[in-house]
């Protein structure tokens, strides 16, 4: 079976974000919380592309991957805990 093409803008990432968490009747683009969570998805994103600016020009490669890394055990605790009813 084929890969599928990586995601590539933060629309498409939204797209599928949105699929997965919430219902069909708040898909509809004119629904709160169709709107509400647009904005915190895409705040969010900002605010790590802002995160990862700053690691990358205040630290030193190894450093910042480090930095890095530990943010990204941070988002898979939040998901472990998000699959299992703690977040």
């Amino acid at each position: 079976m084929p890969k599928p093409p990586p995601i590539e803008t933060m629309a498409e990432q939204w797209a599928e974000f949105a699929l997965t968490i919430l219902t069909p009747i708040e898909l509809a683009p004119g629904d709160t919380q169709y709107i509400e969570t647009r904005r915190a998805f895409y705040q969010g994103a900002n605010a790590m592309l802002d995160m990862v600016k700053q690691i990358s020009d205040r630290y030193p490669e190894a450093e910042a991957c480090a930095k890095l890394d530990a943010i990204a055990l941070e988002f898979h605790r939040f998901e472990q805990d998000l699959r299992n009813g703690r977040a």
